[in-house]
């Protein structure tokens, strides 16, 4: 920490509580798979069905495209695509986790910053 001292922990609740937002407050597969199957489309690709797609969210879609389009395909459009659709939407293409409004409340009550 270049010289800066930690202060212990005073085991008390934390003052400040931060969040992970995608898999963690919110589920972002219809986003994220949504844009996927539309980037394979506008490449020419049929999509796979949406419900056989979940294994595409964690790893980079450099890695992910290839294994849908085939030895050779160009990776790098496809992900061009997926931005494309992405940033026209589908980020915002998600849902609540049962439970979470009602954990975010119980924490923020309970912290000092959120």
């Amino acid at each position: 920490m270049d010289g800066a001292k930690r202060r212990p922990y005073s085991g008390g609740m934390p003052s400040t509580v931060l969040f992970d937002l995608d898999g963690t407050l919110t589920d972002p597969a219809p986003g994220i798979i949504g844009s996927f199957r539309k980037a394979l489309a506008d490449l020419g690709h049929e999509p796979p069905p949406y419900e056989t797609l979940g294994w595409i969210i964690g790893p980079a879609l450099r890695l992910s495209f290839p294994k849908v389009m085939g030895k050779g395909a160009d990776a790098e459009a496809a992900v061009e695509r997926y931005r494309v659709h992405y940033r026209a939407g589908g980020m915002y293409d998600l849902s609540l986790y049962p439970g979470m409004p009602e954990a975010v409340a119980a924490i923020g009550a309970a912290s000092e910053c959120m």
